[in-house]
């Protein structure tokens, strides 16, 4: 699984919506923020697989994110 961080619940909340209008199944996650870069305390999970098109859609829907954990 992979991880989009972001520092918001509604910036996850808005990408998840996003990501499963061109289905993309992420959840919303809750992250130390200690442990990203940009001190993110939210995420949204997904398959790996998915991870490019994922941030294509959000940066398409103006979801900002830090960095993608685990791929």
């Amino acid at each position: 699984m992979c991880i989009a961080t972001m520092k918001t619940q509604t910036a996850a909340l808005k990408g998840k919506r996003a990501l499963f209008r061109r289905g993309i199944n992420a959840t919303v996650v809750s992250l130390d923020a200690s442990l990203t870069q940009n001190g993110c305390a939210y995420g949204l999970s997904f398959f790996c697989d998915d991870a490019e098109t994922a941030e294509k859609v959000l940066a398409e829907h103006g979801v900002g994110y830090g960095m993608v954990i685990g791929r």
